[in-house]
């Protein structure tokens, strides 16, 4: 449409020139200021077809980014779901290992609660059997203290 209102004007401005040639010269100063006016709307209509066909080519590349988009989130969706087993046995396996690792600890720690246990009988034995050893040699040294006076 636009096209077609500069393509009117044209003709009309190219008519009216014919007649103007045999006018003075403020006329044709007009006309020259016509004529500048004439090709600045053409170049305005050719800018704004180049911008139509910029904004075209920007709404297909952000259409072509959301297909992108979308397939790319479908595949790891599906991707997601076909490691999903094999991550679910993993960790299966993880927490078998962990509970034996765990039974074993406790192993440990029974064994060396006995350890200890044992440990702190014999301190005690010994404990015992070293008073009884230094009654019994105080006994005998009263013993000789009082046979030697």
């Amino acid at each position: 449409m636009l096209e077609t209102n500069i393509l009117w004007l044209n003709s009309t401005v190219v008519s009216r020139f014919a007649k103007i040639q045999e006018c003075p010269d403020p006329v044709r100063d007009f006309e020259k200021k016509l004529l500048d006016l004439q090709q600045m709307s053409m170049d305005l209509a050719v800018e704004v077809d180049a911008q139509g066909d910029k904004i075209n080519n920007i709404e297909s590349q952000v259409s072509s980014a959301v297909d992108y988009v979308q397939s790319g989130n479908a595949a790891l969706q599906k991707k997601i779901s076909m490691d999903m087993p094999e991550l679910v046995d993993a960790q299966g396996d993880m927490f078998g290992n962990i509970e034996s690792q765990v039974s074993s600890t406790m192993d440990h720690v029974q064994s060396d609660n006995t350890a200890l246990q044992r440990a702190t009988s014999l301190l005690r034995n010994s404990r015992k059997w070293m008073c009884i050893a230094i009654i019994s040699l105080l006994v005998i040294f009263a013993i000789i203290v009082v046979v030697g006076a």
